[in-house]
């Protein structure tokens, strides 16, 4: 029922019926009821930070900070919301807020094409993932959000945040690339060269996400034979280098008409990068999802630069339907267990 209401949101915005903020506050809402009301044996890590959570019950401050050191920002959530009297329930409710409104900022600021770009965020597994992995939800919605205060030249309130990201996934320590990144982007005309970088990274991506591996500790243990290989992550990294090849090809343009083309270029690239090396070992994923949400906006933007205004409605229902295609044929099953609210 979901996917459909997107859908149906989208003909309501492009009638003219509902306006953009209003399609962002409804899809937003969705975000929330889907992450803050889901049971607790939805989503495949749900259970087990049920259980940490029980675990830091009656622990003293000082004793939660010490056992949770290394994502402590989320252990000291976890102590104050014990302390106020709350259960795991606050927890998802809380998690659910802060993915569902900075989303729906985001995408409201960015996108060209809202409903499309809630859409997309099924079909690349986003917020299936944020009904699972909790931390790592409140490390990209942080992210998220210290990236539209740089924007808003809020230096300190961005630093801030992208700290209590880290503190929340150490992870998101890898977002910091993406400023001084989006420097190498401000001419349209290293898009073409960013391309035969990334055929040379997918040419050696199993000794690059070795190399990798060693930059993020906590990663080396999971890499373990670095020759397994991921289809359905082939075919996700495949998509989104086909989404970046497009919107290099229609570089020029996207430059002319969008100011933040060189961050969505630079977060574009990193997801293309990460995605690759997906192909060699799936918990890269866990890296690109910092980036991966560039491709909810780009995709919107391809279809306002690459075609005329007449042929724009056709290209945007094309790009609906590839949407709902992934959805039904690779991402939908990707909840563990399937989906259920709290009361079923």
């Amino acid at each position: 029922m979901t996917m459909p209401l997107f859908c149906i949101l989208g003909v309501l915005n492009f009638s003219k019926l509902i306006n953009k903020k209003k399609v962002c506050i409804i899809s937003g809402i969705i975000l929330f009821c889907l992450i803050g009301l889901r049971s607790v044996t939805t989503g495949g890590d749900t259970a087990i930070y049920l259980n940490a959570f029980d675990r830091v019950k009656g622990m003293s401050l000082n004793n939660t900070i010490i056992y949770g050191f290394e994502d402590v920002g989320y252990s000291v959530l976890e102590w104050i919301v014990h302390t106020l009297g709350g259960n795991f329930r606050w927890i998802l409710l809380l998690n659910g807020a802060c993915y569902a409104f900075v989303v729906s900022k985001y995408i409201y600021r960015c996108s060209d094409r809202v409903a499309l770009s809630f859409l997309l965020m099924f079909s690349f597994n986003m917020v299936q993932f944020s009904i699972s992995g909790i931390r790592q939800t409140f490390a990209i919605s942080l992210i998220l959000l210290a990236l539209l205060k740089y924007w808003d030249k809020k230096y300190f309130v961005a630093g801030l945040l992208y700290f209590l990201a880290i503190t929340m996934h150490f992870s998101s320590v890898i977002a910091i690339i993406i400023i001084p990144l989006s420097l190498l982007f401000v001419k349209e005309k290293m898009t073409k060269y960013s391309l035969v970088i990334l055929a040379v990274v997918f040419i050696f991506r199993y000794q690059v996400a070795s190399k990798i591996a060693i930059l993020f500790n906590s990663y080396s243990d999971r890499i373990g034979d670095i020759e397994l290989k991921s289809e359905s992550g082939l075919v996700m990294c495949l998509v989104v280098i086909v989404i970046y090849t497009a919107a290099v090809i229609f570089g020029k343009k996207y430059y002319k008409t969008y100011k933040y083309a060189r961050y969505d270029f630079a977060m574009l690239f990193m997801a293309s990068f990460f995605e690759i090396l997906v192909t060699t070992q799936p918990i890269f994923f866990r890296l690109a999802f910092y980036t991966l949400f560039s491709v909810v906006v780009v995709c919107p933007r391809i279809i306002e630069v690459s075609v005329s205004d007449r042929y724009k409605s056709l290209l945007s229902m094309i790009a609906y339907i590839i949407a709902l295609i992934m959805i039904y044929g690779f991402t939908i099953s990707s909840i563990v267990g399937g989906y259920h609210f709290l009361w079923q």
